[in-house]
């Protein structure tokens, strides 16, 4: 016979686990909300570098048609110092037109509604699951706010970062162009590719620090609840790796995650590295609790009403 077992709110199972009654969702806005951040930044620094390039390939160009092969090949000459400058005044007029976005506040919300979202998916997942709520103030205060500081300063970083790196990349490529004695019109195409490069990364950067972030928070608030082990439900659609299909509506402990691996012709190929729901690259697969009465922490739901 199974055992009987007083869960949270004094009342009685017949199993000591329950697996979760509702299924979690992956905060899609808040990835979308990140996209557009990123998208309208993006939008400035393209407008900047469509403004400044014909000057800029006209230094190249100029110097091309005058500049000995051994004078194109130093480093140091006078079309690169013009170049570098000119790209210190498009760094310097992307800042002001920047300078009023409102970068910080608007990645902070979008760390404050990943975290609403999931606290009230575990909020639902409680009720429907144990018939019980959960003591809120458990689940919020300074940890959490850590948290959300702590990814919010580093999605800050990213973000910037990616806007300067294309700007160093571009520089390059120009100086490098003209030292192989490449064409404007070659050199105006890799400067193109590069930007399309820059905007690809800083979408794929949205999704994956919004899985990270879920991820995070969900297995804190799990865990801190005395949940050990979880289902791993996968997005469901034709974006879902291979691996991660596979893995979807196994159990697993937060303790001990799946390896992850990809397919080639050869076979699975492992990575190395062991994930929990959202923790893989780029990953929308979330965490479905599985409840054990014997490890609930009952400080982190309310007493059932009798």
């Amino acid at each position: 016979m199974p055992v009987r077992n007083n869960g949270p709110g004094g009342y009685s199972r017949a199993s000591t686990t329950r697996k979760s009654k509702t299924q979690p969702e992956y905060p899609q806005w808040a990835e979308s909300k990140m996209r557009a951040i990123e998208n309208r930044r993006l939008k400035e620094l393209q407008a900047v570098v469509r403004d400044s390039m014909p000057e800029i390939l006209a230094i190249a160009a100029d110097e091309m048609d005058t500049a000995s092969e051994s004078i194109r090949k130093d480093g140091y000459s006078d079309m690169v110092r013009r170049i570098q400058n000119r790209f210190r005044i498009m760094r310097d007029r992307l800042s002001r037109r920047l300078k009023t976005d409102p970068l910080e506040r608007d990645v902070r919300r979008c760390a404050d509604y990943t975290d609403r979202r999931q606290l009230q998916e575990w909020q639902r997942s409680v009720r429907a699951t144990l018939g019980i709520d959960i003591s809120k103030d458990f689940f919020i205060g300074e940890r959490y706010e850590q948290m959300l500081s702590r990814w919010a300063e580093q999605n800050v970083s990213f973000i910037t970062s990616i806007e300067s790196d294309c700007f160093d990349d571009m520089e390059k490529i120009i100086i490098d162009g003209f030292t192989k004695g490449r064409t404007p019109a070659a050199i105006s195409n890799e400067i193109q590719r590069r930007f399309d490069v820059t905007k690809s990364k800083a979408n794929l950067l949205a999704r994956d620090q919004i899985g990270t972030l879920s991820a995070d928070l969900t297995r804190t608030r799990q865990e801190s609840a005395g949940v050990k082990e979880y289902i791993w439900r996968s997005s469901g659609d034709e974006r879902v790796r291979a691996c991660h299909r596979e893995l979807d509506g196994k159990t697993f402990r937060y303790d001990d995650p799946p390896a992850m691996w990809y397919m080639t012709k050869r076979g699975k190929i492992y990575t190395g590295r062991h994930c929990n729901p959202g923790e893989d690259y780029q990953c929308r697969c979330v965490a479905k609790p599985v409840f054990d009465f014997n490890r609930l922490n009952s400080q982190a739901f309310k007493e059932k009403k009798q």
